[in-house]
């Protein structure tokens, strides 16, 4: 991976990348022309959601989980991302960088289109109401995809949210202006950790606010853009859906839980709803289950938000070239034997939409019958050649689902409401035929915390949840597969506090920031 030299305050928000990062952008505004009214920020806010887009896809969401206890690289891969998969994490390696660099780009591109789109609200006539209804719709986006862009890095860069340590200069660097500068004594340092939370929930605070505003003067224009399954633009809903991730990777348990409550409780007003045995198309011999097409075609009634991509527009990176290639008879990297053998039982939707049987061929030898993980495996309509799977899925970034699982594992740390019930209702609309399972104390937060593992494998949160549940591991590959598998690959150990659950701030940035020198995360 080509690494990018990026400092936050010397790029004039470029949305750069690199690997299946490399998506162009449109509808960019050139700084010299500025923006001078409303529907400079309707194009500008065009490429806001083009970097969501872009983030909520490719390597941003496959990166973290090749690092993890799931998966193990395949000598076809070409050496990619071996570095990570096999443990060694150093402060020079691309992918931090890539991640680092790209969504500091957004929150700068952010930055520009917030200072200079408030003068715009507020020099609009009092008559033209349908304008500053529209352009506050447009601020509380953006201060949305702020949010989530420092979450992410928090995500990625912080340790666990402490008592102990949210005083203390561990959270990333904050920057509100816009102010493109080589002075490097104008660079922020590390942030508390306690300033990093608050600044991304003060941002999700305004977001829900002007969102809120716009769904209550244009209603009937929010019910069919916005507030619908499968959306393409964000509601207050997406923005309560962010609040809940946010607060239970905080560890404030009682405010996820009661916005997972809310988003739940309230998902028929936005037409989502979790999917299940029962949905599904055809006969039992050819029956098409919707959650597992979900995966396929991109489009499902638990998508709350889905930002739109076409094969015209396929400024999206490929999410599933992060296991799998091209060609049928190659990988980059396998499910582990746990997965496959343990995570999903035959009646399991999940184990049709994620567990694929691939023959596979490397250096003469055939490996047959070899099971591959398929959760992003290309949706044809995306196809830019014919009959030529480029392994494009639009991003799914809110599922309603992950609503539930933030509910029942809240419901257990704090006492309320009833974690066994929403455990066994979820399963419900994942087994078929399941029937109620009994589990209390220890027993039961486990159930939770592998329901959470089946479900969300291959979207980017098991870093964030091993290090939060201070996982230890060693990964075995159990696959029998001999050389196919990359040296070094199997026996990766993680310890419960292993210093390597946090990545590093990249050298590059130290070395071009003087402010955070000192300020690199343990261990690198």
């Amino acid at each position: 991976m080509k690494k990018i030299l990026y400092s936050i305050l010397a790029v004039a928000g470029l949305f750069v990348t690199s690997c299946d990062m490399s998506i162009p952008q449109p509808n960019v505004i050139p700084e010299d022309d500025g923006l001078q009214d409303v529907t400079d920020c309707l194009h500008y806010r065009n490429n806001i959601y083009n970097m969501l887009r872009v983030s909520t896809t490719g390597a941003y969401v496959y990166l973290t989980d090749l690092a993890m206890d799931q998966f193990v690289g395949s000598v076809q891969n070409g050496n990619t991302n071996n570095d990570i998969n096999t443990g060694n994490i150093t402060s020079s390696i691309g992918q931090a960088t890539t991640l680092w660099a790209n969504y500091y780009a957004g929150i700068v591109s952010v930055n520009y289109f917030l200072i200079n789109a408030q003068p715009i609200l507020d020099a609009i006539p009092e008559v033209q109401v349908y304008n500053t209804i529209e352009m506050k719709r447009y601020i509380a986006e953006a201060h949305f995809a702020r949010a989530f862009f420092y979450f992410k890095l928090t995500e990625t860069f912080c340790p666990n949210y402490t008592d102990a340590n949210k005083d203390t200069n561990v959270g990333i660097p904050l920057r509100e202006d816009f102010n493109p500068t080589s002075d490097k004594a104008t660079y922020p340092g590390r942030s508390t950790l306690y300033a990093t939370y608050k600044f991304i929930e003060d941002e999700l605070d305004a977001a829900y606010e002007g969102l809120k505003y716009y769904e209550e003067n244009l209603p009937e224009e929010a019910q069919a853009q916005s507030l619908i399954a499968n959306s393409s633009f964000l509601s207050s809903w997406i923005v309560r859906a962010l609040q809940a991730r946010v607060a239970l990777l905080k560890g404030d348990y009682d405010t996820a839980l009661t916005y997972a409550n809310e988003v739940i409780d309230n998902s028929s007003s936005f037409r989502c709803r979790l999917l299940g045995p029962s949905d599904y198309t055809g006969m039992v011999v050819n029956r098409k289950y919707d959650y597992v097409q979900m995966w396929k075609i991109d489009q499902g009634a638990e998508l709350m938000f889905r930002p739109f991509a076409s094969n015209t527009e396929l400024y999206i990176g490929s999410t599933g070239g992060g296991w799998l290639t091209k060609d049928e008879d190659a990988v980059n990297f396998l499910p582990v034997a746990n997965v496959i053998n343990n995570y999903y039982t035959s009646n399991d939707l999940r184990r049709e939409a994620f567990i694929g049987t691939q023959d596979l061929y490397n250096n003469g030898t055939s490996y047959n019958n070899v099971k591959t993980f398929i959760k992003w495996p290309g949706n044809v309509e995306l196809y830019t050649q014919a009959d030529e799977n480029n392994l494009r899925n639009m991003g799914k970034p809110f599922r309603i689902a992950e609503m539930y699982l933030i509910k029942m594992e809240c419901e257990y740390m704090t006492g309320k409401g009833d974690a066994l019930a929403t455990l066994n209702d979820f399963r419900k609309h994942r087994i078929l035929r399941y029937e109620d399972e009994t589990y209390s104390g220890s027993e039961l937060l486990g159930q939770i915390r592998a329901e959470r593992t089946k479900e969300l494998i291959g979207e980017g949160f098991r870093l964030a949840d091993c290090r939060r549940w201070k996982v230890e591991f060693t990964r075995v590959a159990g696959l029998g597969l001999g050389n196919l598998i990359v040296t070094g690959a199997d026996d990766v150990h993680y310890s419960a506090d292993d210093y390597r659950y946090v990545w590093p701030i990249p050298a590059d940035e130290i070395q071009v920031n003087p402010q955070l020198v000192g300020q690199q995360n343990p261990g690198y």
